[in-house]
């Protein structure tokens, strides 16, 4: 299929595992024996993985609402949250690591500002779970539905 991922099959290493991986998982067709993976999928699960994380917390969600309306200090940032600027900075670093922050150093400051981009990969992430569940309740509704009137 044209512009589709391609599917990686890993090497066996002479000890007979498979990179990344455990062993062997179980087949059901019999037909192949090899696990199938893609370095992107790879990649995309663990930044979301980081980026959720990231939001699960209040006060890192606090940072991103206050950078929302502009730029800030770190210092600055830290100010207006009751806990200290050494805990400020660790959420800060959880922020960044999901790359929803980014920091110019101008001297001694230190100034952070949203990065919107892995936002956007959640965004389309959910989306297509959106998009499939709403299929999946779909199909259940004319399903209920036909029960129904075959009832009647």
């Amino acid at each position: 299929m044209p512009g589709a991922a391609q599917a990686l099959v890993p090497v066996r290493s002479p000890a007979g595992h498979y990179p990344n991986s455990g062993p062997p998982a179980p087949v059901l067709t019999g037909a192949c024996t090899l696990p199938i993976f893609t370095h992107m999928g790879e990649y995309k699960a663990e930044q979301l993985d980081r980026v959720f994380s990231a939001l699960g917390d209040p006060t890192r969600r606090a940072i991103l609402a206050r950078l929302s309306t502009g730029d800030a200090r770190v210092t600055d940032l830290a100010a207006g949250f009751s806990i200290s600027l050494n805990s400020v900075s660790k959420h800060i670093r959880a922020l960044e690591r999901a790359g929803l922050l980014r920091r110019r150093i101008m001297g001694r400051e230190h100034v952070l500002s949203i990065a919107p981009e892995p936002l956007a990969d959640v965004a389309s992430w959910i989306d297509h779970y959106r998009r499939f569940w709403e299929g999946r309740l779909a199909d259940l509704e004319t399903f209920v539905l036909e029960k129904r009137r075959k009832r009647q």
